[in-house]
């Protein structure tokens, strides 16, 4: 329902959605959630989700990489650098990614 609301541009809705679960959201909510920032410019809704995502997953380096990004993409550098740099201090690496295509 958190995607639907989301993904939908209905960003108030799906955090009354969150905020009202009767049970704590777990990090496949708030990812959904944070998601949908990222698709629509909520830097400060996504910076809130980012903190409490971070709780749960401290060392899941796509957090840090997801809130850097939505930081860079408003141009709040020093906010990006800074959790780069919490990220290296950490200790935590990005993962490279990759992909191929494979012919039979």
């Amino acid at each position: 329902m958190v995607d639907l609301l989301g993904r939908a541009g209905l960003l108030i809705q799906a955090t009354e959605f969150v905020n009202t679960m009767p049970f704590q959201p777990d990090a496949s909510v708030l990812g959904a959630l944070l998601g949908a920032c990222k698709i629509h410019g909520a830097i400060e809704l996504g910076n809130e989700v980012g903190r409490r995502l971070l709780e749960l997953q401290p060392r899941h380096c796509g957090l840090y990489v997801a809130l850097s990004t939505i930081n860079a993409d408003k141009e709040r550098w020093d906010h990006a650098a800074d959790l780069r740099k919490a990220m290296v201090e950490a200790g935590i690496r990005k993962v490279p990614a990759y992909s191929f295509i494979d012919f039979v």
